[in-house]
């Protein structure tokens, strides 16, 4: 038996094609953290980022996806725009000082998506390849480490539950 690790943008794809089947309006939300400095795109920032998500999570319906390049995805049942939109709002303005965002960036720094209509564009926009942080160095690596790296998926994954984990630890957003 082979035992195979699936990427979180292969759990998407599953996701993606078992709401094809259904016939519930979906939502899908990307919000680009890759677009933002690397200082912004750090373990607590994505932290404090999942915890936003929080009420919509709380929803059988509703599902949070931290991709390979740290960009969130989340997939919703039956959503409620005026909700979503005052979580992006909280997200945008916690990067307000980006230069991504700064510099016109905003506008590309969320998607949405009807999946009843735009499930295609979704997909097409998951197929391209991830915008990967690139180091501007490399870890020094010890010659007596016996110690294997997990590779970034294993961890982003683990990050997610352990950020599910989490006590609301953010009561003044």
């Amino acid at each position: 038996m082979t035992l195979s690790m699936s990427t979180p943008e292969d759990q998407v794809t599953d996701a993606l094609a078992r709401i094809r089947t259904l016939g519930v309006p979906f939502c899908a939300v990307h919000v680009a953290m890759s677009k933002l400095k690397p200082d912004n795109r750090g373990y607590r920032q994505l932290e404090i980022v999942s915890h936003l998500f929080e009420p919509l999570l709380n929803h059988a319906s509703a599902r949070l996806f931290l991709l390979s390049n740290k960009d969130f995805l989340l997939l919703t049942a039956n959503p409620v725009m005026s909700v979503i939109e005052d979580i992006l709002l909280q997200i945008q303005s916690l990067f307000a000082d980006d230069p991504f965002i700064l510099t016109g960036g905003k506008n590309d720094f969320f998607q949405t998506f009807l999946l009843q209509q735009e499930q295609d564009k979704l997909e097409t926009l998951l197929a391209q390849k991830p915008n990967l942080p690139i180091a501007t160095s490399h870890p020094k690596i010890e010659d007596n480490s016996t110690h294997i790296q997990e590779p970034i998926f294993q961890k982003l994954n683990k990050l997610v539950e352990a950020i599910k984990q989490i006590p609301d630890m953010l009561p003044f957003l």
